[in-house]
């Protein structure tokens, strides 16, 4: 272990080490302790059973009572792709059963979750049951202002639950359960579509619903993945179900997205679907309003490709913007001279909600941090913030502790959502920078990396590599395997991307070498340091072109080589 700073400012560790004559696959298996089974492809049979979530029970009940009694049902979901998608799949689902359902979705300027609005509009259209998918668990004020208008609540929700919760028809949760079980750790989308699975067996006990589970899974799975749920227990289980499937899907809906983005189906993986599909589906809501998306997702060939396409302008317009706000962020962070600081809380007039959660990102990875953008709402005197931070930071929580000061939040760990009156935010500020330095520590945490292993550039040109691919598919909870190389060197590098910010080109000593990237490290590493010898933290990748595979190592951090240093 050392305290050396790497050129992003983290502190490396490495798991383990390898024992003489060990695999690298069977090293990396006891390094992360991963059991013999980890290893096997799951199927349907494997998920739990959907009585076993808490709430599933009485949900499937009550709902499948307004179908037979031909109740009208309102889906209400988050704008995010977790929300969307737990939508979609649900209205998939109820429309198989015959059910009379509609599905709503806010846009970002509408706020997180339920509203009196919510509630009026659905009472104007005759509803009286409103199912939520991702959100709910903080709006018991407005679940209460429902019942009076006769309309009832069921929440399934992922996020955390306040210390006084709601009291809807019934709460369906995963954290109402034992934070150890198999589900625990699922997201809406996973929370909707296990509801799915429940309401399907119980109204067709008999029938073959593999092939139609399938297709939900394919849904699941991008929420599952852009909410960054831990890929363990069940969400694991779903992932490998859904990848299954979406790579020979015929959903019209996300073959026009694939083909847009140019994405081949058969080579999906986790990391195409948090890094290709889930910025184009998410894009909508961020610049626009999330129902162009919801359509694309509820699959109706007939507006597949003209939306697919629209969201690559969205997509287009949303990366032009998170530059320009993330450049005005930074200018202010610089003026105030707050590098320091122990959290950031930056308003301005120009910020938009719905890029705010990616700027907030973008500045709590670099100064690891927790970082909190508001813009305007729509509300007069009113802001909303997106609330992002490191691991070591549980953001919901620490809301709680300035709640007073907040008209209403939510949210994980690591993500989180308020609004608050223009007036407070002052006293916010320095409220939260108080809960920060409670929680952190005056001086907070350094950033670390931790390295499963050493190997060597020849080791993961092998072929023993591929064998490391069976711990698929990785994420969050499951992450890339990452390995530390010392003392190299980049025979070729070069400046790529549109703004020059990204390298590309070779590392590994002067016998063997293997392509590399390195994103966002161009002014880390300037032309005048490139001559010197590095020891570097990689991903390894499998990419494939026109049928060949081939290997390239995705640089995660570099430091100056410490080839003396026992780690």
């Amino acid at each position: 272990m050392t305290d050396i700073r790497s050129l992003t400012g983290k502190i490396w560790h490495v798991r383990g080490q390898r024992a003489p004559h060990e695999s690298l696959f069977d090293a990396f298996c006891r390094v992360r302790s991963l059991p013999p089974r980890f290893m096997q492809v799951s199927k349907l049979e494997d998920l739990t059973p959907s009585h076993l979530l808490p709430g599933i029970p009485e949900a499937t009940e009550v709902i499948l009572a307004a179908i037979k009694n031909s109740r009208s049902l309102l889906l209400f979901g988050d704008y995010d792709l977790d929300g969307m998608s737990g939508t979609a799949l649900l209205t998939l689902a109820l429309r198989t059963l015959g059910a009379k359902v509609s599905a709503r979705l806010p846009g970002r300027s509408d706020g997180y979750g339920l509203t009196r609005q919510v509630y009026d509009d659905a009472k104007a259209q005759a509803i009286d049951l409103i199912v939520t998918i991702d959100c709910g668990s903080a709006n018991g004020e407005y679940i209460e202002y429902g019942k009076t208008l006769g309309i009832e609540t069921i929440i399934t929700d992922h996020h955390s639950i306040p210390p006084i919760p709601p009291k809807p028809r019934v709460f369906v949760h995963p954290h109402l359960g034992a934070n150890d079980s198999e589900y625990y750790e699922i997201t809406g989308a996973g929370v909707a579509f296990f509801l799915a699975k429940s309401l399907l067996q119980t109204a067709h006990p008999k029938s073959n619903l593999r092939p139609l589970l399938n297709k939900l899974a394919e849904l699941a799975i991008l929420g599952t993945v852009a909410d960054v749920g831990k890929l363990v227990g069940q969400n694991r289980v779903l992932l490998q179900i859904g990848l299954e499937s979406i790579r020979k899907t015929k959903h019209p809906g996300l073959l026009a997205l694939f083909r847009s983005a140019n994405i081949d189906p058969a080579e999906i993986t986790a990391e195409t679907i948090a890094f290709y599909l889930a910025p184009r589906l998410n894009a909508a809501g961020r610049v626009a309003h999330p129902e162009w998306s919801l359509q694309i997702l509820l699959g109706d060939p007939r507006y597949a490709e003209e939306y697919s396409n629209q969201l690559e302008t969205f997509h287009a317009i949303r990366r032009e913007q998170t530059d320009a706000l993330l450049e005005l962020a930074e200018k202010m962070i610089m003026a105030k001279q707050s590098e320091s600081e122990s959290c950031f809380v930056l308003y301005h007039p120009q910020f938009s909600s719905g890029i705010a959660g990616l700027v907030a990102a973008r500045i709590a990875e670099k100064y690891s941090a927790p970082a909190i953008v508001l813009s305007p709402a729509t509300a007069p005197d009113m802001l909303t913030a997106s609330c992002r931070g490191p691991e070591d930071f549980h953001f919901a929580e620490a809301l709680h502790d300035v709640a007073p000061l907040l008209q209403k939040y939510g949210g994980h760990r690591c993500a989180a959502g308020f609004s608050i009156a223009a007036e407070k935010l002052a006293d916010f500020r320095v409220a939260f920078g108080e809960v920060v330095r409670t929680r952190r520590g005056i001086t907070p945490p350094a950033p670390e990396l931790f390295a499963d292993l050493s190997t060597e550039v020849n080791e993961l040109l092998s072929n023993n590599f591929d064998e490391l691919l069976q711990a698929a598919p990785f994420g969050a909870g499951n992450p890339e395997p990452l390995f530390l190389l010392r003392d190299i060197v980049f025979p070729e590098i070069r400046n790529i991307g549109k703004d020059q910010s990204h390298l590309a080109g070779s590392v590994g000593n002067l016998s063997q070498s293997v392509p590399f990237i390195a994103f966002r490290f161009a002014e880390l590493l300037p032309e005048t340091r490139q001559k010197g010898r590095f020891d570097v933290l990689v991903h390894a990748e499998m990419r494939s072109y026109r049928g060949r595979k081939s290997l390239q190592l995705k640089i995660a951090d570099l430091r100056e080589s410490q080839t003396n240093l026992m780690e």
